[in-house]
């Protein structure tokens, strides 16, 4: 149980991180061009390691509808919205947005009725949502006046959180890993479409 607590831990630090070095790659690089070119990236290491693990990438009855929605959604709608909102707000607010995220999934997946949402992971949700404000805000102000860049990302969370229950679907026949892979490549190429 403990290595699976340190695994997430890692992940929400790298993905911490990750928020504020796309803000300092948004200086450089237009938002849908550097949004492609890393999600390009980590679909073909992924097409890669499964090459090199000798995983099957190829199944019998493949769900490409599925596939190709969920690259728009997951991808290009997440990817687009989220560099464009990061653009145009600070690393902070954003910080603070996209901790919203498992409330947000939570809420979707209670109005689907996917699952239910007890007191206690509520509480939870609150709880982490506090632990994350206080850790990232010095300063109130810099986080209430509103700007067109904080709906963008907010967007960006919505549109993933719907993506997560096609995801869901989709890996009830297909290993993880390799929808990944085919859900960034794919989204990562209709983004480059999408610049030309």
């Amino acid at each position: 149980m403990l290595k699976v607590y340190s695994i997430m831990v890692l992940t929400m630090f790298l993905w911490g991180i990750n928020v504020s070095l796309l803000k300092l790659l948004l200086v450089e690089i237009p938002p849908l061009v550097m949004q492609g070119t890393r999600i390009f990236i980590a679909g073909v290491t992924l097409f890669l390691i499964l090459l090199v693990m000798k995983k099957k990438m190829i199944y019998k009855e493949m769900p490409w509808k599925f596939l190709l929605l969920v690259s728009l959604l997951g991808v290009i709608a997440h990817h687009s919205l989220l560099a464009t909102g990061l653009f145009e707000t600070t690393a902070i607010k954003s910080s603070l947005i996209l901790g919203l995220a498992p409330l947000i999934t939570a809420i979707i997946a209670v109005a689907t009725r996917s699952t239910s949402l007890t007191v206690l992971r509520f509480i939870g949700f609150v709880i982490g949502f506090i632990g994350i404000m206080v850790a990232v805000v010095d300063d109130m102000s810099a986080v209430t006046n509103l700007v067109a860049g904080d709906f963008y990302v907010l967007a960006s969370i919505i549109v993933q959180a719907f993506s997560f229950f096609i995801i869901r679907r989709i890996t009830l026949t297909i290993p993880p890993l390799v929808v990944t892979a085919y859900m960034l490549t794919f989204g990562s190429l209709f983004s480059f479409c999408l610049v030309c």
